[in-house]
């Protein structure tokens, strides 16, 4: 398995696994991080686990957040 960022050009792939896997939910659609950067300012990454025939086998969306009282933090989607 070969863990990597996931960037727009993963889009539709990453629709497709998203869609086909019943523990994933509408929150794990990479347009998401636009909708989070855009609104609340925090840098958003996403993971993407491929299996060794290239194709998605697991996704984790994450934003980083900065706080004063909590420190730094990547939180998986923390405003869902």
């Amino acid at each position: 398995m070969k863990v990597r960022f996931a960037g727009p050009q993963d889009v539709l792939e990453i629709d497709r696994f998203v869609g086909k896997n019943e523990r994933s939910s509408a929150y794990h659609d990479y347009r998401w991080i636009t909708v989070i950067e855009k609104s609340f300012g925090h840098k958003c990454y996403y993971l993407v686990c491929e299996a060794s025939d290239g194709k998605i086998a697991g996704t984790l969306p994450m934003v980083h957040l900065k706080s004063l009282l909590f420190g730094n933090l990547l939180v998986s989607m923390p405003f869902l």
